[in-house]
Formats: C-alpha cells, structure tokens, sequence
C-alpha cells in the first residue's frame, strides 16, 4: 500500500479513510529543525522579508557612511533583494537617503571567471579549467570549446565527457596541437573587452563610488573584478564596496584577494564566522 509519513502534530485517521498506510516517524530531538533565534514568524516568509528589509537598511546606511552613491545588486540572486528596495516604502530611508541610485548589474561567475585569466602565465590550462569548473569538473569538448568560445573541436578528443581531475592536460595537448590557441586567445580577450564595455556604460566605473549587494557567500565574482581591474591597469577605478546577506568560510579570503579596488563588508548579518 501507499505509505505517507506523519509528522507529530498530524491525525492518523485522515489518511487511512482515504485506503492509505500512514506511519508517524518520529524524529530524535537533536534532528529537529528550530527556527533560528531572530526569526520565530509563523510564516518563514516572514522572517526573510525582515532580513532582507534588515539587509537594505544596512547596505544604504555602511553606503553612504562610506561617501558611495549607487547600489548595484548582482544577478541574478540581488534582483529580488533591489525589488525590495524599490518597492519597500521606509519612512527613514526615503526621507534621509534619497539620492541613492540603484541598478542591477549583470554579472555571473560563468562571465566573471573569464576575467581573472593570467595571460602571463598557463593561460590555457587555467581556461580550460574554468570551462570545466563551470560544469562542475566534467565536460564534452563541445562544451568546453562552447565556454571558450571557438566553435572549432579538436579532432583528437572523442565524443564523451572529460573529467578536469584527469584529463586538463589532455584536453589542452588537443586544443594545442589542432592549432586553435590564438582563436581562443582572442575569444577570452573580446569577452574581457565587452565586459569592461558594460562596466563603463553600467556606471560601475563612476568616480561617485557604488556598493555591489548579493544574497551570498563568498564573494568569487567581486574578487575576479579586482583582479581583472588591476590587470588591466585601470587607473579610473572608484571606491567599490560589496555587502551580502550571509558568507560562508572563503569570505574572509576573498575579502584579502579582492583588495585594493574592493572593499568587504566586515558586519555580515548571518556570517560563517557566527
């Protein structure tokens, strides 16, 4: 028979007038779930509006105190935090804090990792493990050919997934030898280009300073920003903060990583530290 596990709350007899098998499982205490200390709402929907509405106040408040202007809230996690921010009508914050500008910026690793290639040293090898990082270390080289941006595959390679554990330095012998180094080369270098296209026409490079929000929790894109910022060798580049809602334990690395150019924020509401 169908079965349907019972919480300790629910009645038995619903579903076995309905011809199923009900168990009650009943869990040690250590397994039960509580509610963190700063929540306890009915509705857990109501304990994030609060940290979410918490996290605005914050990141309007460390933005100005820090003589920036604008908010950039990084896609695709930091959309629903801006909706927040525009629709959320807080006396405080619109009365004393007008004059903050907001826009999205769109962002991602699979964009931001392209960034950091060190054209001084194994560039290749270091691309094509991005390209395996990006699918969580197994690709086909039409993937990985796809991610660098060439349409050209090795035809030395086969048809099958390649795992970065074993096979990066296989699958860069192919791309070598099939002669197809320059082509990438200047695929990665267009997509560095368009980026810092869109970092000037976004207002990210502004000389006013903006702050960059996310959800979370390490704060790897802001780091490749810096690094891409300082190999470039902008000398143009305003004061950036970045605030998120929660960190995980690289925060604190990534926070030493992403200097100059990008300053973590130190107070992190739900923190890995905490």
């Amino acid at each position: 028979p169908n079965r349907q596990s019972l919480p300790t709350a629910s009645d038995g007899a619903n579903p076995r007038k309905l011809g199923i098998t009900g168990i009650h499982v009943d869990h040690h205490e250590s397994l039960k779930l509580h509610p963190p200390e700063y929540g306890h709402n009915a509705d857990v929907h109501q304990d994030i509006a609060a940290l979410i509405k918490l996290f605005v106040a914050q990141t309007v408040f460390h933005t100005k105190d820090n003589d920036r202007n604008t908010l950039f809230f990084l896609s695709r996690d930091g959309y629903l935090i801006h909706q927040v921010l525009q629709t959320w009508k807080n006396p405080l914050l619109h009365q004393y804090f007008p004059q903050i500008d907001s826009a999205d910026l769109f962002i991602s690793r699979a964009i931001s990792c392209w960034l950091n290639v060190n054209f001084n040293t194994d560039w290749l090898v270091q691309s094509i493990g991005h390209a395996f990082w990006l699918l969580q270390g197994k690709a086909t080289p039409k993937q990985i050919s796809a991610l660098l941006g060439i349409e050209v595959v090795p035809s030395s390679l086969t048809d099958r997934e390649y795992s970065s554990d074993k096979d990066t330095f296989i699958v860069q012998e192919a791309y070598v030898a099939a002669g197809l180094t320059q082509e990438i080369r200047r695929s990665i270098l267009d997509k560095r280009s368009r980026a810092l296209r869109y970092f000037r026409e976004c207002g990210l490079l502004d000389n006013d300073g903006a702050t960059i929000c996310d959800v979370g929790y390490s704060g790897t894109v802001v780091r490749d920003l810096n690094t891409f910022f300082l190999q470039e060798g902008l000398g143009d580049v305003p004061p950036i903060g970045f605030n998120c809602i929660s960190s995980n334990a690289n925060y604190a690395l990534n926070s030493i990583s992403a200097l100059p150019h990008i300053d973590f924020c130190k107070d992190v509401i739900l923190s890995a530290d905490t």
